[in-house]
């Protein structure tokens, strides 16, 4: 029984060349990966990274424009909020842009 078994691990231990060469670029860092629709993926990610600075950038300008209205700092409210008017501008023209790239990306 010893004797059956023996021959049959030799065969299912050893690799076949091709699975020997996948690990042996795995171990020296040869080894690449790539995916499909990755750079589209990456530039949406990309704008929505955008539309969330332009977001905190607004809401932040807007609550320093009512506190420097409550404290009668009327020409820096003015300021704070023309910095939030031109955040929700950039927002707005960052969320129609990527949505012109997402009716692209749908329809390849």
């Amino acid at each position: 029984m010893t004797a059956t078994r023996a021959p049959a691990r030799g065969r299912a231990g050893a690799l076949p060349g091709e699975i020997r060469r996948f690990l042996t670029h795995a171990k020296t860092g040869e080894l690449e990966v790539s995916f499909r629709n990755l750079d589209d993926a990456v530039h949406v990610v990309y704008a929505l990274g955008h539309q969330m600075i332009y977001a905190a950038v607004g809401i932040a300008a807007a609550a320093m424009a009512l506190v420097l209205e409550d404290r009668q700092a009327i020409e820096n409210a003015r300021i704070a909020w023309w910095v939030s008017g031109c955040a929700a501008v950039l927002l707005v023209g960052s969320m129609w842009l990527t949505r012109g790239k997402l009716k692209r990306q749908h329809k390849r």
